[in-house]
Parts: C-alpha cells; structure tokens; sequence
C-alpha cells in the first residue's frame, strides 16, 4: 500500500516550488483532473468523478494555510466531514525536475570536427508579397442624407417589472478585491502579477469575513478575464 498524505500536506509539499499557495493548489486540481489518485474516505475515487474535484487554499485566522478538497457536484459529492487523501509519491512527482546539462561531444584521433550550425545554414525567409491592396472609397454621402437627423439614443433596457435595469458593478467580493489591491498598490497593480495580487488580498479577505474565492473570480474582479 502507498503511502498517503492529507491535503495540507500536499500542498505544503508544492508550495516550496510554486512560492504562492494558491499556484500550489491549482497544480494540485489540474493533476487531479489528469487522473491522480485520490481517495475519500478510504476509498479511491472513480476516474469518471476526477474532472468535477477541487483543491481550494485557505488562510486560516493564525495566518497558516490549509487545503480543502471539494467538488461541483452539490449531491452526492464531497463534503466538509469527509477525510480525503493523496499518494505521496505521486504529489512529489508533480515538483518541477531540474534540466541536465547535456554532455559536450569528444573528439578523438585526428577526426576534424564541424559544429551543426556551420553544416546546416540559417535559410532566410521568403519575401512576403509586397503588393497592397487598394482601399474602397467609402462614398460621400448625398444631400439628403447630410440634411437627415441623427437617430435618437435606443432607450435603456427595461426589466419584465418595467424599471430600468442598472449596469452592475461587481459582487460585493469582486469591489473587495479592487479596494484590497488598491490599498496594497497606491501606484496601481496593473503591472503586478495575479498570483501575487491572490497572495496578498487572500488574508485581507479572510478578515473582513470573506471567503477567498476561485483564481476565475480574482481574474474577473481585476477585469484580467471576461465574463
């Protein structure tokens, strides 16, 4: 039998590596979509339920990190009683391997040797065909038309109880998120990279009594992925 470690334990065998919890966490769901082994409660989980499990980061009020196994299947999917479990060696293999140096090629005798770069020269690239397509004129619209009144703005969209339906702004965890970033950032988080702008809103989160949620939402709060 295999040795098997809980999900903290797992992510802290990643976290090393991949510095930031969350990047961790994401390995871990995107293996266990690719077929790693997992079991809940002493038993191994079917292959067909794999793509539907989630390995969640959580800070907790001490500051330290632990992970959670859920699933999007609300019946008959994993719950917060149940114990589940990885194999230790498979969740190492997942570390990323350093490249070998590859070896210098030897020489013996008086054999006159040729690197690859001089018997195989750089071909040079076709032109590209530099005939231009000529632009259509737009026609020059008649007297008529320049007479004609602008179209007056569609009105705004109503909802079926005829008032009119504002344009949202975001949760309430999406404008957390901004404030957050705002407040870490003065000079703009535009340049910071997601995962460190997860790394540090996460905890802020956690304080104001809201649940750290998917990288997806991060992406969307900060208009990095669309809707």
């Amino acid at each position: 039998m295999s040795e098997r470690c809980s999900p903290t334990k797992a992510l802290n065998i990643l976290r090393p590596a991949f510095k930031v919890v969350v990047a961790a966490a994401d390995k871990l769901t995107q293996a266990t979509h690719a077929g790693l082994n997992v079991y809940v409660n002493g038993q191994k989980v079917h292959p067909g339920f794999l793509p539907h499990i989630l390995v969640v980061g959580e800070c907790q009020p001490d500051g330290e990190w632990i992970a959670r196994v859920t699933s999007t299947v609300k019946i008959g999917g994993i719950g917060p009683s149940d114990q589940c479990e990885f194999e230790t060696e498979q969740v190492k293999a997942l570390l990323p391997q350093p490249e070998l140096e590859r070896p210098w090629p030897t020489v013996s005798g008086s054999v006159n040797y040729t690197p690859p770069a001089i018997l195989a020269p750089k071909q040079e690239a076709e032109p590209r065909n530099l005939k231009r397509r000529k632009r259509r004129r737009k026609p020059k619209p008649s007297e008529f038309e320049k007479a004609k009144p602008p179209e007056p703005p569609p009105p705004p969209t109503r909802d079926p109880r005829g008032e009119d339906k504002p344009r949202g702004k975001g949760s309430r965890t999406h404008e957390a998120i901004r404030q957050i970033a705002a407040e870490e950032w003065s000079d703009g988080y535009e340049h910071v990279e997601t995962l460190d702008i997860i790394d540090r809103v996460s905890p802020e989160l956690q304080k104001r009594g809201i649940r750290v949620p998917h990288r997806s939402t991060f992406e969307r709060a900060l208009g990095r992925r669309k809707r």
